[in-house]
């Protein structure tokens, strides 16, 4: 009780920061924004209306609310309240109809963090006009979207696990990119997870690979990618899932998720993910060092393909000297990943040890190549590979 002159006011309780969008299911739960809670004030990427999003969850888990502090937002944080009203439950959908969060939506399960294909989690899909085509082609629907979910977490996740944590998703560019597709009709001017012609180019390579149409890839269709350019050593790795940091289901066989961390690495290895993916599977002792007698594994079926089409076999200890040259270790002979992020050669490193066609093209260093890649600084090497690709396509279907 207070004493006189002093009104009482009870002390509330401390509200329990959330430290991952996905750690838990019962975090998730209180996370989450169902249909009666709401992010008021301000949302993730800077807009004031209410933000509203159907998950899937009963109605009514908890209110998430952006807690303001001297410095600005602390994070998210979770508070129980009520059964929702009867009129927010009769609208759900009362949020601003240009609000990111709306055109994205649930896209993804963010209790087992894997996309779900059905057609009414396809926000996106629906509201944004760039995508408008697709209303009559219902099928491509959750493929779209699972393309554009695997991309998002092969970028944003750094452990490789399909979870995304909250400082993970602020070091993203989601948020940028989140905020341009509300800008941007056109859908193929968002390079970043969204354009729609890079995933025509992911999935038609995979529908090529895919001999039976099963969704499913195994070792002898990974072989023929690229024209037969990597090695058998490396793509058996591949297939058995060794890049990746949770449990396949099937470890002969290769799925469309797989598939797209897999085509991004290799066709890009210049990102951090890349790096990532393909340390992971050199590393065969998982020790986190690439030590000599893994690179010289992985490279004896290389230095076979080399000597068939050159007259100088190319020894493994002069391939050796000539990597500790680009990647400067601490200790020779032993290779990090943080080094191999910090310098400047990793596509030329792994190239030189699994990938003889791109070897051979770093060996010409055709000047008109280096000239149009000079032009366009703003073009990553993947976004190279998919205006090629889909200009290719689209000259075929004619």
């Amino acid at each position: 009780m207070g004493t006189a002159g002093h009104r009482y006011r009870p002390r509330r309780g401390r509200r329990r920061p959330i430290s991952s969008v996905t750690s838990s299911p019962r975090a998730v739960r209180r996370a989450c924004p169902t249909r009666s809670s709401r992010m008021s004030r301000r949302s993730w990427w800077g807009c004031r209306h209410t933000v509203q999003t159907s998950c899937g969850l009963n109605a009514a888990r908890g209110r998430t609310t952006r807690t303001p502090t001297r410095s600005g937002y602390r994070g998210l944080s979770s508070r129980r309240t009520g059964t929702s009203t009867s009129s927010e439950r009769a609208s759900p959908r009362r949020d601003c109809s240009s609000c990111s969060a709306r055109r994205t939506g649930n896209i993804f399960d963010r209790k087992t963090s894997t996309p779900l294909s059905t057609e009414h989690n396809c926000r996106v899909v629906r509201r944004h006009p760039g995508l408008s085509f697709l209303t009559n082609s219902p099928n491509f629907h959750g493929k779209y979207v699972e393309t554009v979910v695997c991309r998002i977490f092969y970028s944003a996740a750094t452990a490789d696990n399909r979870r995304i944590t909250k400082k993970q998703l602020i070091q993203s560019d989601l948020i940028e990119v989140l905020r341009q597709l509300d800008e941007e009709e056109d859908i193929n001017d968002i390079w970043r997870y969204f354009s729609y012609e890079h995933f025509y180019v992911i999935y038609c390579k995979f529908w090529e690979l895919d001999s039976n149409h099963d969704f499913l890839i195994n070792l002898a269709d990974l072989e023929s990618y690229a024209e037969y350019a990597l090695t058998k050593v490396v793509l058996r790795r591949v297939a058995e899932g060794a890049p990746l940091n949770y449990r396949k289901r099937d470890p002969a066989k290769m799925d469309y998720w797989e598939f797209i961390c897999f085509m991004l690495s290799e066709e890009d290895k210049t990102t951090e993910a890349a790096v990532r993916y393909w340390f992971r599977l050199l590393d065969m002792d998982g020790d986190g060092v690439l030590s000599a007698y893994e690179l010289q594994h992985f490279f004896r079926e290389q230095s076979g393909r080399i000597s068939e089409i050159s007259e100088d076999p190319i020894k493994f200890y002069d391939v050796l000297v000539q990597l500790n040259d680009m990647v400067g270790p601490t200790k020779k002979g032993q290779f990090r990943s943080a080094e191999l992020m910090r310098c400047k050669n990793a596509p030329l490193f792994f190239n030189m040890l699994f990938n003889l066609t791109k070897f051979a093209m770093h060996e010409q260093r055709d000047p008109g190549l280096i000239d149009a890649r000079r032009s366009t600084p703003h073009m990553t090497d993947w976004d190279y590979y998919a205006a090629n690709e889909y200009a290719r396509y689209a000259e075929e279907e004619g």
